[in-house]
């Protein structure tokens, strides 16, 4: 009789692990989402392409803090960029 409860508590247990595991999976799905209406806004495709290669991480900051500041917005951090291309990349 007492194993009936452990097997409860047990099952429950992994319901909630589900469910936690389940929240998680959304709320990185949004950050990518916002990541790339950001990395839109910005310009970051335009900016890349306007160039005809790939960037350096320095190089693509410089060029979107431009961009960013003809828009009268302001200036980003490199540190932004970088973890927006991190997060772009998959790299959590």
């Amino acid at each position: 009789m007492a194993t009936m409860p452990k097997l409860k508590e047990e099952e429950e247990e992994a319901m909630l692990l589900q469910g936690q595991a389940n929240i998680l999976h959304y709320t990185y799905n949004f950050v990518e989402s916002m990541a790339l209406k950001c990395a839109v806004e910005l310009g970051i495709a335009d900016i890349i392409n306007s160039h005809g290669q790939p960037l350096t991480v320095h190089r693509s900051n410089h060029s979107t803090n431009c961009l960013a500041v003809h828009r009268h917005q302001l200036p980003l951090e490199p540190h932004v960029i970088s973890r927006l291309e991190k997060c772009l990349r998959g790299d959590h």
